[in-house]
């Protein structure tokens, strides 16, 4: 690996990275471990950008991503920084996740030996499954050759279109094309890269504490190796060189970077927003012993509903991802309980006419308890104690993404010139990190900017 300068006295060149996110704790990262003098200042009051949580009677609710997909880029990062990534405590969910529709059909899916749930649901497909697998395993993923292949991928259409050239039962599509929407993306435009095959490819991990934990790690290893953390600064204007804070105070550097994606004023219809309900219960750690981490409540037909999403309508029987997070992190709740979270892709706020969550959140929220209680947990409703609704209203107001968006944040500050960390194609948490290493990788030297 070929870092843009080395020094070992601490006389590097001085970096300012704003944002201290997942993307932002990785630049900060790399340039540290490659000399650079580096200050990350950040509006919140703790590192991790989204991956903070609230409590409520002895749950705890994480607002931001609880999976993060290509473990192995984490992992990467901490050893080619110099740290022991076994401090992650990361945990890989067995099964990946499940999925049961309203008929009784459950299937539970793994990185291995899906044949025979194919066969007993639409024998004459099991081709087209063999030929996404091999297709997606066999796509390059790093250098010019993968870059071009998931151009060329897009081209052809999203995850959903891919599937559908393949697949004619619409519960096997639902089953290949649906993690997009684990990472906020929606399966008729994501990558072809973000379908199932290719996702249990390079791994599918849990954070035991919660992906908060991991971010506060990265900090941690940010601070070991010199640098500094401002938490609860806000910065109001930026240039390539320099920052200027609300209090007054200037902060001058050699290259200014960003690690948050500038605002737009239009966001694409197909864009997801996120609706997500809260909940923890009581006495149900030994209930429900077939519910596994991650489930999906599955409707009738995976693309008719992103579609309804498309013109701004809440479907009927929306694809619910229902998350257990205390299988796998037990002090994500009290001794005998457990807390869950249902994740629904819903309108963005960029939609004329689109849902008033100030009365629809409420009855969204009952319709969804009707139906995890009838699919998947039975009696879930006397075992309820705290809850929790986050809209995209509340996404806009506490992270600061104009329509909001379950990416794509930033901070209100004027400027130009400065570096933009840009995600990679793998989404959420994992593409933060890729972006990261592609910024680190190509940053010419001071003298060069």
């Amino acid at each position: 690996m070929t870092l843009p300068f080395s020094a070992s006295d601490g006389s590097g060149p001085h970096a300012i990275v704003v944002g201290a996110g997942f993307g932002g704790l990785a630049v900060a990262m790399r340039l540290g471990a490659a000399g650079w003098r580096v200050t990350v200042v950040d509006r919140q009051e703790a590192p991790g950008g989204r991956a903070i949580s609230v409590e409520s009677g002895g749950h705890r609710f994480d607002l931001g991503p609880t999976l993060l997909s290509h473990p192995d880029a984490l992992r990467r990062l901490f050893l080619e920084c110099g740290h022991d990534p076994d401090v992650l405590a990361l945990v890989a969910p067995d099964p990946l996740w499940s999925f049961h529709w309203e008929d009784g059909t459950r299937v539970e899916a793994r990185a291995e030996g899906m044949e025979d749930a194919v066969r007993r649901i639409s024998p004459g497909d099991l081709e087209g499954w063999n030929a996404l697998w091999n297709e997606a395993r066999a796509r390059p993923w790093g250098g010019f050759r993968g870059l071009f292949e998931r151009f060329r991928s897009r081209a052809r259409g999203g995850v959903m279109r891919r599937v559908a050239t393949h697949l004619s039962n619409e519960k096997l599509r639902t089953m290949m094309a649906c993690p997009p929407i684990m990472v906020g993306q929606n399966p008729l435009t994501a990558d072809p890269e973000l379908c199932f095959p290719a996702m249990t490819r390079h791994g599918l991990v849990a954070a035991n504490g919660g992906l908060g934990d991991v971010a506060r790690a990265m900090a941690d290893a940010v601070e070991a190796q010199g640098g500094d953390l401002r938490a609860g600064v806000e910065v109001v204007a930026a240039s390539a060189r320099h920052v200027e804070l609300a209090g007054g105070e200037r902060l001058e550097a050699d290259v200014v970077i960003v690690g948050t994606v500038p605002p737009s004023r239009r966001a694409p219809a197909e864009a997801l927003g996120l609706f997500v309900w809260h909940f923890g219960t009581r006495e149900t750690a030994d209930l429900w012993p077939d519910i596994g981490a991650s489930t999906m409540v599955a409707g009738p037909n995976i693309a008719a509903n992103l579609r309804t999403v498309a013109r701004g309508r809440v479907p009927v029987e929306p694809l619910i991802h229902l998350r257990r997070t205390s299988l796998d992190d037990c002090s994500a709740a009290p001794e005998g309980g457990d807390t869950f979270y249902a994740l629904v892709p819903v309108p963005h706020l960029g939609h004329r006419g689109g849902p008033k969550w100030s009365g629809e959140a409420g009855a969204l929220r009952d319709r969804l308890l009707a139906r995890i209680e009838a699919q998947v947990l039975p009696g879930l409703a006397r075992h309820l104690t705290a809850e929790m609704l986050f809209t995209p209203e509340d996404v806009r107001r506490r992270f600061g993404t104009l329509h909001g968006l379950p990416a794509g944040g930033h901070s209100a500050m004027a400027g130009t010139g400065f570096l933009h960390l840009v995600p990679g194609p793998e989404g959420g948490v994992a593409g933060a990190i890729s972006g990261a290493e592609a910024l680190v990788r190509n940053l010419p030297l001071p003298a060069a900017l």
